[in-house]
């Protein structure tokens, strides 16, 4: 009886692993997706200052 409570633990700290794992891999794959994202955006802010020129921040508003 005892041997088959021990396979349960097992498995469940098997299973714990795969799960804290997923987790892990997950947070990661956002992190970079955050960042290029990130990227994105700076390179299309500085893309638009080059087109509009370099005296588009002192325009009259």
């Amino acid at each position: 009886m005892r041997a088959e409570g021990h396979l349960v633990a097992d498995e469940r700290d098997e299973e714990l692993e795969r799960e804290l794992e997923r987790r892990r891999r997950q947070r990661a794959r956002s992190i970079a997706i955050a960042l290029v994202l990130g990227a994105l955006v700076i390179l299309f802010y500085i893309a638009t200052i080059v087109r509009l020129g370099g005296n588009v921040f002192n325009r009259p508003l």
